[in-house]
């Protein structure tokens, strides 16, 4: 469901509604999330000898890259937040916004870098030929009985 669906408040104004809901996502998760955000633009951005920004990396990301790469990083934070351990020590933040973000990334790149999926795809077998009608059989069979020689008797 796409469409708007228009509401009137108690005061009588008239609104649209759209089904995305950004207001349903609880909080917690989602500073966590945009936390792990920050955490990487600190992580990513390059600065020279003298401290200065040479290279933002907020949005080092948005260039793309191998979704396997994401796709490994995600499910690596999964398995140590499953073994017991909730923060990544080398960022400090959950291994779930880790994984969330990740999540998030892998989502993007399907809409704005789909020539980086380098997921298996199992090799499409070729399709098998039709078989002979029973007619063309029959005429193949014709066909090769009358060679030169018989046709000029």
């Amino acid at each position: 469901m796409t469409e708007e669906v228009r509401t009137t408040s108690s005061t009588g104004a008239r609104k649209g509604v759209k089904p995305q809901r950004p207001s349903l996502i609880p909080t917690y998760p989602f500073m966590e999330l945009a936390r792990h955000y920050g955490v990487g633009a600190e992580k990513y951005t390059e600065r020279d000898e003298a401290g200065n920004v040479t290279h933002e990396g907020g949005n080092n990301w948005r260039a793309g890259y191998e979704w396997s790469k994401s796709y490994d990083a995600m499910i690596r934070h999964a398995n140590a937040f499953w073994g017991g351990e909730d923060l990544d020590p080398e960022t400090g933040t959950s291994h779930l916004s880790a994984v969330a973000w990740h999540a998030f990334t892998l989502l993007e790149f399907t809409q704005s870098h789909p020539e980086f999926d380098d997921r298996y795809k199992a090799p499409v077998p070729d399709p098998e030929p039709e078989p002979p009608s029973l007619r063309a059989v029959s005429e193949l069979n014709h066909h090769r009985w009358l060679t030169p020689e018989l046709m000029a008797a």
